[in-house]
């Protein structure tokens, strides 16, 4: 009899050793499924969250398993296996749901009826008796101190989980984390490479505006075509627009993107005053950012033609701004509604603060060279005046060629003001130009160093030769000297005796 009893004790410990080993066999192959699941799936944690639950559920013999994830103030079902329905996709975090207070509570939560809890978990146990199940176990997500989730388990019967499941759940629960943090990571450095992609985008985007304003110190629109191309592309805009303000009317100034049926369309609509009509005409009129999240759904907004024509659905204006007042706009439309990403709308008052550096300096440099044209011609008047001349002009050199920049006078010139002229050596001015040489319009023996014979130019009477034109009368004694600004006198007349 004790024969028989031991073995039958010793086939009943062998047999929950082949259970025991067939269930860590399996539990280990769940494992290494899941594992697979999170390694080939970075950049999406659905499918490894879907073997979690699935595994869940069958190695504890629930039901169905349930994974939510933390979304603001709700839990969202990112995962469900088995028969059992769910009471929605999204949960309030209220204490009277059993999830809900695994994840404020962050500890693991089991209650063999649920049904039963009516004075702890009343609005669980209503959805427990609408549902129609009973026992029920949450273990909660944990991530740096922090529940993110929760995974949780059901049954229809009142039949508690035992220990070993409980300690397998909340293994579950970690496998579930690391799916999680792993795409969240993933994520992270991603957004990261991009903001850097971008920041590096925006930096050399700036320094290629900075460089055309100082190549042209004179013309603002190539600065104002850079910073249109540099604004669509930045923006993922449908267009982008560039306008001028001169106090009373705004001026269409540049455009990039846009169709011809719409830059006709513009060109029809401006110059205009501001108002309410259009993103621009706000961002005038209020000297502050636009936006327009839907153009379609502004009352105030006047120019779906020309939005209609870029298949743009929201529009964002930055004004430029001088000591506080606006001088301009810079209008980009995108084809999706919403607003503008922050770093988009600082890119934009970056490309307005530049424009306005543009304009300024256009002004500026504009100012000085009138003050200079102003100067140079009553320096060109005085000498003609105070030296009896019919005419003086100022000519500038410029590497080999000589450009006239101002004369006073009535008799012709070669060429207009402004315009370059070659330089042969023959001629008076030429000669003068030369390092540590005087004007010399006077006859000098051929043979001398740095002097040529005086022949006039037969060809082309009214140029400016070598030869100087002379008062008639007796040569005074020596040299006759040409001013340099060239002067040119008037005939000398003497009474008579």
């Amino acid at each position: 009899m004790p024969s028989e009893v031991s073995a039958a004790t010793g086939d009943q410990s062998a047999e929950e050793l082949r259970r025991e080993l067939a269930e860590a066999r399996e539990q280990q192959a769940a494992t290494a499924e899941i594992l697979a699941a999170i390694s080939s799936s970075p950049t999406d944690p659905r499918g490894a969250l879907e073997r979690i639950a699935a595994s869940a559920a069958r190695l504890c013999e629930a039901y169905d398993a349930t994974i939510h994830q933390v979304d603001g103030g709700f839990l969202r079902i990112v995962a469900h296996n088995g028969p059992l329905p769910v009471a929605g996709r999204h949960m309030p975090l209220t204490r009277g749901r059993l999830f809900a207070r695994a994840v404020s509570d962050r500890r693991t939560i089991h209650i063999a009826d649920l049904q039963a809890e009516t004075d702890e978990y009343p609005e669980g146990s209503d959805i427990a008796r609408r549902l129609g199940y009973h026992t029920i176990l949450v273990v909660p997500l944990i991530r740096a101190g922090e529940a993110i989730g929760t995974i949780g388990i059901r049954r229809t019967e009142v039949r508690p989980f035992s220990d070993k499941q409980i300690a397998l759940l909340e293994t579950f629960a970690k496998q579930a984390v690391i799916a999680i943090e792993n795409t969240r990571l993933f994520e992270a450095e991603q957004a990261s490479k991009r903001e850097l992609q971008e920041s590096l985008e925006y930096q050399t985007a700036t320094s290629e505006v900075l460089n055309v304003i100082s190549r042209s110190p004179t013309d603002v629109h190539p600065v104002f075509d850079t910073i249109a191309r540099s604004s669509l592309h930045l923006c993922a805009g449908t267009f982008s627009t560039v306008f001028r303000f001169d106090g009373h009317l705004i001026h269409f100034a540049a455009a990039h993107g846009m169709t011809p049926e719409a830059v006709e369309a513009m060109h029809r609509t401006y110059p205009l005053p501001p108002g309410l009509a259009g993103a621009t005409t706000r961002a005038i009129e209020t000297g502050a950012l636009v936006e327009i999240p839907d153009v379609y759904a502004d009352p105030d907004f006047e120019h779906r033609h020309v939005s209609g024509l870029q298949n743009s659905k929201s529009l964002a204006s930055v004004p430029m701004l001088k000591d506080g007042r606006p001088i301009g706009a810079i209008t980009v439309g995108q084809a999706k509604t919403g607003r503008f990403p922050p770093r988009q709308i600082a890119l934009l008052r970056t490309f307005a603060d530049q424009a306005v550096i543009a304009i300024e300096n256009t002004r500026l440099f504009e100012e000085v060279q009138a003050r200079t044209r102003d100067l140079t011609e009553a320096l060109v008047e005085s000498a003609a005046r105070l030296c009896n001349a019919y005419d003086a002009t100022i000519l500038q050199v410029f590497d080999e060629d000589l450009r006239l920049v101002a004369h006073h006078g009535q008799i012709p010139t070669s060429a207009p003001v402004g315009q370059y002229t070659p330089t042969p050596c023959a001629r008076v001015h030429s000669r003068a130009c030369r390092p540590r040489t005087t004007n010399n319009s006077g006859r000098r023996h051929p043979g001398r160093s740095g002097r040529i014979p005086r022949e006039p130019d037969k060809s082309a009477p009214n140029r400016l030769s070598h030869r100087a034109l002379r008062p008639p009368g007796p040569r005074r004694r020596g040299n006759w000297r040409d001013l340099h600004p060239a002067r040119r006198s008037a005939p000398v007349h003497r009474a008579a005796d």
